[in-house]
């Protein structure tokens, strides 16, 4: 089934695209339509023609089409099982695919890529370290979501905590965290008590507690926090926030693709934002050289900007694992 794509405004002023014919670029941008989220579709000659000339008089000639974005390294043509299918070797640098659906066409097979030129032996590198940071985005926005679930159990035991903690959460989860916590169970008690009274002196019903609304706010099975801390190995909630708000200002610094691609799918494994040093867990070798080559400088700097470990000057270590799936 054709999906919605987004062809950038390069392409109608890309040389190496201007070389090829009118049918050819027509063709590989149709081809974008029809690939699957992993760049992949099928590649029989008349399933082509059908789907992305269906109202051509003549007979357009797919084959030479197809060799030409072939030769061209646009299509990357294989067989399996006796059927054809066609890999987009640049299609995820191109596109930016929200809730990816798992493909049911066959990978290119390992020989054919050996057999390829050089660059396409590294799209194919690049491609696969991309597939597998979509694969994390559904696992890494599970984890979010427990960590964001026991923060919530904190709040529901801080009873009394300000209106103003609260809803300081949509300013950055850091305050209302900190807030949560240093509440102890008897100051909370007072508090209580004494937002009690006051809203009946200014005339209104005394509130009630309601914590299993708050609790389907924040999710209907919300994990203990010894169970969240065992689930994502040293990380605290404090430190899953500093992480938070760092990802938050390195966001507003770098284009969205980029940002999706690299910095996006890291896990943060440990922080400690008093000594300085952070784990982070990446999905393979090429990654972590990746990260660090090219935002590992970004990276220490935007922890120093909103920890006490640069308040105090000192430079952030950041260390990368290779955490399988």
């Amino acid at each position: 089934m054709p999906r919605q794509r987004m062809i950038k405004p390069e392409f109608l002023s890309s040389e190496t695209m201007g070389r090829l014919s009118f049918p050819a670029r027509l063709a590989y941008v149709g081809s974008w339509m029809l690939a699957d989220d992993e760049g992949k579709c099928r590649g029989a000659l008349p399933y082509l023609q059908g789907q992305i000339f269906p109202f051509e008089e003549t007979r357009i000639d797919m084959a030479k089409i197809r060799d030409r974005l072939a030769e061209a390294e646009r299509w990357f043509v294989y067989q399996v099982g006796g059927m054809s299918y066609i890999w987009l070797p640049r299609f995820w640098a191109h596109q930016t695919i929200n809730r990816p659906y798992r493909s049911s066409i066959p990978d290119p097979p390992q020989e054919a890529i050996v057999a390829a030129s050089e660059r396409v032996q590294e799209w194919h590198a690049r491609w696969i370290a991309w597939r597998k940071m979509q694969e994390w985005e559904v696992r890494k926005g599970e984890e979010r979501r427990g960590i964001r679930n026991a923060e919530c159990v904190v709040r529901n035991e801080a009873e009394g905590e300000s209106e103003e903690s609260w809803n300081g959460e949509n300013n950055g989860l850091a305050h209302s965290v900190n807030d949560s916590v240093s509440h102890s169970r008897s100051n909370t008690k007072s508090k209580t008590k004494s937002k009690s009274d006051s809203a009946l002196a200014r005339g209104r019903p005394k509130p009630k507690r309601n914590t299993g609304m708050r609790n389907a706010e924040c999710g209907a099975e919300a994990p203990v926090q010894g169970d969240l801390l065992e689930a994502a190995g040293e990380l605290t909630a404090a430190g899953a926030t500093t992480w938070d708000l760092a990802l938050a200002k390195l966001r507003g610094t770098m284009d969205r693709e980029s940002f999706a691609t690299w910095l996006m799918p890291l896990r943060c494994l440990r922080l400690d934002g008093a000594r300085g040093e952070v784990v982070l867990g990446v999905p393979s070798e090429f990654c972590r050289h990746w990260i660090e080559r090219d935002y590992g400088t970004a990276i220490r700097e935007t922890l120093s900007e909103i920890t006490a470990a640069g308040a105090e000057g000192r430079a952030w270590e950041v260390e990368y694992r290779i955490v399988g799936d």
